[in-house]
């Protein structure tokens, strides 16, 4: 079988796993706006977030890389720059870059990310719902991006995720998104 062939059966299940996620109505923490806000400050917390089109800011000075809105006293160095996310109810979609550690010279390692964030959000979310026990899947999927054209498939993908479910008419409404946020700014 071809690698293109095996690719193209990867990602119809990829996407099979994600209709599933997107229907499943058994356990949906992250539509608690409590709970989605506490994920959404973690994800920006150590983050850039990276503005794509700056039209969509009002009042924006032109910069098209912003850090996030916490105190910079309180926000240790950033480890990546975020690109894209969506907070679904069941799940969470991020399209980011690790950054180079300044001290080691190395990308932080992007399950040292995805760890940091998930032990907090869990221990958290776990204290705010009085409940106990495992709140994140154990494994995250996730996928290098290796040219402009799959960037903008998964930029275009994460971006229309709510839309995608019926959660809303327009990615912009999707209050736990990249996008309703950088309206916001």
């Amino acid at each position: 079988m071809s690698k293109r062939r095996l690719n193209e059966i990867k990602y119809a299940l990829l996407m099979k796993i994600d209709d599933y996620l997107d229907c499943n109505i058994r356990i949906r923490y992250l539509s608690n706006p409590v709970i989605a806000q506490l994920v959404q400050d973690a994800l920006v917390y150590r983050s850039i977030v990276h503005i794509h089109d700056v039209s969509r800011v009002q009042n924006h000075s032109g910069v098209n890389i912003i850090r996030s809105q916490v105190d910079d006293t309180l926000n240790p160095a950033p480890r990546f720059i975020l690109f894209q996310w969506i907070i679904m109810p069941n799940h969470v979609h991020m399209l980011l870059q690790p950054l180079m550690n300044p001290a080691t010279g190395k990308y932080y390692p992007l399950e040292k990310i995805l760890h940091s964030i998930k032990s907090y959000t869990a221990h958290e979310a776990n204290k705010m719902l009085n409940r106990v026990g495992q709140f994140w899947q154990s494994e995250s999927y996730d996928h290098i991006i290796r040219d402009e054209r799959s960037f903008d498939h998964v930029w275009r993908y994460v971006k229309n995720n709510a839309v995608k479910a019926r959660l809303c008419d327009d990615g912009h409404d999707f209050k736990w998104s990249y996008s309703y946020f950088i309206a916001q700014l």
